[in-house]
């Protein structure tokens, strides 16, 4: 019984040692981590962003020509070639500078495709007419035609309008373009289908475009910001293995005093005494093998002296 109460005394005393050193440990973690101050975050720099620019333009002829065009036929229609802008967009408006007579003349704006064959407006119907502008000046005006027609980009298409009655219009001399007209609408016929046309030179008519190019697609950009671990890294583990090692000593300390338990009882067997297996030791992590492995050598240890006291 004396024997007994010591070890009792004994498991004790070192079961308050273990809790001091696990309590010890913890609060020597605590302050690690409190003095050691997180890692600042680089400032991320916002990029500026740059206004996007105006998306009306023009193109086409906007300058006064420094001729004017013989008087054509009434009823006919007077046709310029010209290039849409590198963009898709919508063509809102042509200005025309014309002339008409004091009584007037009902105008009508047009836009023709073109014939990739020819190069030159497609036979047929227009893409687009727009309602009629009375046509009054005799010195020479621009008349603004609204309208919304989607065009396609860097595309030729043939731009003019519709008299009903005399009327001229402004040009330059330019390789690059040519006028020309329909045929006249007669009394006994009609205008549409445009079956013919009829070349007046390579000239470009005094006419513009208001363009509007189509919004883009914009993709929204994610802010790349570095994520900041605060803390020191493995002080979690470092903390788990101290408290696996401290219930090591536990468990040694449980075998050894099995084992003179077992040497005052003769009736016990000798091999009721067992090592501890850790089973599955490689899915452990290996900071825990090699704590496990260090165990078992000690235990071991602990047992050989133990029988060579035997």
């Amino acid at each position: 019984m004396k024997t007994q109460g010591v070890l009792l005394k004994k498991s004790i005393l070192l079961a308050a040692l273990i809790l001091s050193l696990t309590l010890a440990a913890s609060l020597m973690m605590e302050n690690t981590l409190a003095a050691t101050p997180a890692p600042t975050p680089e400032p991320t720099t916002t990029p500026k962003t740059t206004p996007p620019p105006d998306a009306t333009s023009k193109f086409a002829y906007e300058a006064k020509g420094s001729q004017k065009s013989s008087l054509p036929a009434p009823k006919t229609l007077t046709l310029c070639n010209y290039t849409t802008p590198p963009d898709i967009g919508t063509i809102t408006q042509i200005s025309i500078l014309l002339t008409g007579i004091p009584e007037g003349s009902q105008v009508r704006a047009v836009i023709f495709p073109n014939d990739p064959d020819s190069n030159l407006p497609l036979v047929g119907k227009p893409f687009l007419q727009t309602y009629a502008l009375n046509v009054t000046s005799v010195s020479g005006e621009w008349y603004n035609f609204k309208m919304k027609y989607p065009a396609a980009q860097n595309t030729v298409y043939w731009l003019g309008y519709y008299s009903e009655n005399y009327t001229q219009y402004f040009f330059d001399n330019n390789n690059d373009h040519i006028s020309l007209t329909s045929q006249t609408k007669g009394d006994n016929s009609t205008l549409l289908p445009v079956l013919s046309w009829r070349y007046h030179g390579k000239t470009i008519m005094s006419l513009y475009a208001q363009y509007t190019a189509a919004d883009p697609q914009h993709t929204p950009t994610p802010s790349n910001t570095d994520s900041v671990i605060s803390g020191i890294p493995g002080t979690d583990q470092s903390f788990h293995d101290i408290v696996f090692v401290l219930l090591i000593m536990g468990a040694e300390f449980t075998i050894v005093v099995t084992d003179h338990n077992q040497k005052k009882n003769p009736l016990s067997s000798n091999n009721s005494i067992s090592t501890p297996v850790f089973k599955n030791q490689n899915r452990m992590n290996p900071r825990f093998r090699n704590c496990t492995a260090r165990a078992n050598m000690v235990v071991a240890l602990i047992r050989k002296r133990l029988r060579l006291k035997k």
